[in-house]
């Protein structure tokens, strides 16, 4: 009768052990020569130093060895030394005698079977870890009843959800004149394609219900009032319904913080050589064209 899989398993499982016992005290050991060797080869070099021939100390891994120089030209004949994992120690094998005792059934072991993603699940997986971090809601501790995705000691952070890219052209609704190009000038106009976040969140004080929403143009196209275009453009747009009358939370877009109902609107980047300055306000609100 042989032994049972439990047994043979957490046999196996010891012998991995005490194999991986002896050789980190083996390379111990041996990291522990390498430098004692090293320090010698050095004090070595300082009794060396005024002969014609020049010495120095070549490194590898967990190796030194002296080399000779004269006339820029390496002098071959020093050598290295190597080294190789050995063990001289007393060893046992397992099992020493028989099992004692009746047969004891171990605790079962989960087993994880790793599936590699396809393709298409991969980049799926890449597109929404890049979305979550165009922007993410702020709202101090207990505001809402959701489980906050992370915390910290003063506030919830809670991811957006992505909707599908929307490309077209849209209106900004009562435009705000900002200055570009030496001039003052209203954003009219936005033409590109845009990722639409969400996020439903419930006010734990009365149940309230709000759907938060944020609109990134990328790349987009902004047409001005005196019809001339700036290409490249950044816009963010965020929305509350319902409105919620006093401040509710922040929702921090490309490394900005815009409040919850305060900056609710169109707001353009001020940016340059890919790196955002900040963000000033260029309208009410998107209407599609």
């Amino acid at each position: 009768m042989g032994y049972p899989s439990e047994y043979e398993e957490c046999k196996a499982f010891l012998e991995q052990y005490r194999r991986e016992l002896l050789e980190k005290l083996i390379l111990g050991r041996l990291r522990a020569l390498a430098s004692e060797y090293r320090a010698t080869l050095q004090r070595y070099l300082q009794y060396v130093r005024n002969m014609p021939i020049d010495f120095t100390v070549k490194e590898a891994i967990q190796r030194y060895y002296l080399v000779g120089i004269i006339y820029n030209k390496s002098i071959q004949g020093f050598g290295s030394a190597s080294v190789k994992l050995s063990y001289v120690g007393r060893t046992t094998t397992y099992p020493k005698e028989e099992p004692v005792g009746p047969v004891m059934t171990l605790p079962s072991v989960p087993m994880m079977v790793y599936e590699p993603l396809k393709d298409w699940q991969l980049q799926e997986k890449i597109t929404e870890a890049m979305h979550k971090v165009w922007a993410i809601i702020r709202a101090p501790s207990g505001t809402f009843s959701e489980i906050p995705d992370f915390e910290n000691y003063a506030y919830d952070y809670y991811y957006m959800d992505a909707l599908e890219p929307e490309v077209g052209e849209f209106e900004v609704y009562n435009p705000t004149p900002i200055y570009v190009d030496n001039r003052f000038a209203m954003i009219v106009k936005v033409k590109g394609q845009s990722m639409p976040l969400r996020r439903v969140l419930h006010r734990k004080s009365d149940g309230q219900e709000f759907t938060i929403k944020v609109r990134v143009f990328l790349d987009a196209v902004a047409i001005f009032d005196d019809e001339t275009q700036q290409p490249y453009a950044i816009l963010i747009e965020t929305t509350c319904e319902p409105h919620p009358g006093s401040h509710l939370c922040d929702v921090v877009v490309l490394r900005r913080i815009i409040r919850i109902p305060e900056d609710l609107g169109v707001w353009e980047a001020v940016h340059f050589q890919n790196r955002i300055f900040g963000v000033r306000r260029a309208g009410s609100r998107l209407i599609t064209v």
